[in-house]
């Protein structure tokens, strides 16, 4: 049964909304990951559950384009409240404007969980914007509306993780040529309980409930950019590598098991656009407001790219230019030998969130320093 794959398990969710016999739910772990879980009663072992599994039968489109782009949205506005260069909002806004429906990732009501949802309208587009640096959620019933909509001739943007964008690949993408995605170039995803955590510890901290977050946020410029908490009564904003949450994704702390052997590096890529941070692009490009790394994998992709291309910038490069700032466009994260501890640590409630993080991440007196002159050089 599909349980055998927990190791490699992404939680995407599509074996539980294939399953006629309603016998898989996914369940949170010890960790704060989902994982199926079969009712043995239910099932009646048809294997439709591992014919449609992303890591057990990984899906491969045709998608040999490779064209390269280093991109950026003509509108300094869109930059600014977007993670990088503001490709995304183009493309989702380009959708929305053809009566069709762009799905992501968006923070829930009060911000302590990500959840994947449904737009068609240009006011909610903001909802999607920027990086979520958590694991977004992805409802059985998602599946079904997007189905739905298809079937309806809706054109569907779908935009998520590279394993995301394999396993509803697995569902839509041969029998419907108005479907259409987008994935990120992805670094991996943290435990949803490590966020939830970091927010209450910060909403305590504050004596105040989350109003707004953003881990993207630009005051000082794209290179050195904040992780923002508006509260109701204050405002917290930290460069995002002294943040504690910031920490603890660069280390790889709190990442899910199978992002540290993933398998949906490298490219050809399966979505038709990927977009993501150009970390090290040539200065002429660099104007430190956000440039965005986007390559088009397929034909529906091209033809996305021409539909804004009078509201952006953008030129073709070589392929090995996207290579050096972005190594997880090919490898997956270096596990953190001491991920185990910082996990049980973190259902201990003698430890806060903070405490943990910085346990496992000082750096010392002369590091910081060597740090600190490397930053300054970087100017």
């Amino acid at each position: 049964m599909i349980e055998k794959y927990h190791d490699k398990c992404t939680g995407c969710n599509v074996c539980s909304s294939v399953c006629k016999k309603e016998a898989i739910a996914l369940k949170i772990d010890d960790k704060g990951f989902w994982y199926p879980v079969v009712d043995a009663n239910k099932c009646v072992k048809c294997g439709r559950c591992e014919s449609i599994c992303p890591v057990s039968n990984k899906y491969k489109l045709d998608n040999h384009l490779n064209m390269i782009y280093v991109a950026q949205n003509r509108d300094n506005n869109i930059r600014k409240n977007s993670s990088s260069g503001g490709i995304f909002y183009s493309i989702a806004k380009n959708i929305l404007d053809m009566d069709g429906f762009v799905v992501g990732a968006a923070f829930s009501e009060d911000y302590h969980t990500v959840h994947h949802i449904i737009i068609n309208d240009e006011k909610d587009l903001y909802k999607l914007q920027g990086s979520k640096y958590v694991q977004s959620y992805i409802e059985p019933q998602i599946y079904n509306d997007i189905k739905n909509l298809l079937e309806d001739r809706k054109r569907v943007l779908f935009s998520g993780t590279p394993c995301q964008i394999n396993a509803i690949n697995k569902i839509f993408s041969k029998q419907y040529n108005n479907f259409l995605t987008i994935d990120i170039v992805c670094h991996g995803v943290p435990s949803p309980l490590t966020w939830k955590e970091y927010v209450i510890e910060a909403e305590k901290k504050y004596n105040a409930k989350l109003t707004k977050a953003n881990f993207r946020a630009k005051p000082n410029g794209w290179k050195r950019y904040e992780l923002l908490l508006k509260f109701s009564n204050q405002t917290y904003s930290k460069w995002f590598n002294e943040d504690a949450y910031g920490k603890s994704f660069i280390h790889n702390i709190f990442l899910r098991d199978c992002c540290y052997t993933c398998q949906f590096k490298g490219i050809p890529r399966n979505a038709d656009i990927s977009l993501g941070d150009f970390w090290g692009i040539d200065k002429e490009y660099d104007d430190d407001k956000g440039t965005s790394l986007l390559i088009v994998n397929s034909l529906q992709g091209k033809e996305l790219l021409e539909s804004i291309s009078n509201e952006i910038n953008y030129t073709d490069i070589k392929i090995e230019k996207a290579f050096p700032g972005n190594y997880a466009l090919l490898k997956s994260s270096k596990y953190f030998e001491k991920r185990e501890d910082a996990f049980k640590r973190l259902k201990d409630s003698n430890y806060s969130f903070s405490s943990i993080v910085k346990k496992y991440t000082h750096v010392s007196l002369i590091k910081r320093v060597i740090n600190k002159v490397q930053r300054i050089v970087k100017r």
